[in-house]
């Protein structure tokens, strides 16, 4: 459903508009990886550091 409204809008638009939402797209999607990734790099030092602590 999104996907066809999508693709809706996709065709409604003119091409350096089009161009300009797909990199924003790209950026987010660029964003979130890199949000993710941080995540997991605070996860990995909070369990080493209670692995730490344990000793």
């Amino acid at each position: 459903m999104l996907l066809l409204l999508l693709l809706l809008l996709l065709l409604l638009l003119p091409l350096p508009l089009l161009l300009l939402l797909l990199l924003l797209l790209l950026l987010l999607l660029l964003l979130l990886l890199l949000l993710l990734l941080l995540l997991l790099l605070l996860l990995l030092l909070l369990l080493l550091l209670l692995e730490l602590s344990k000793t």
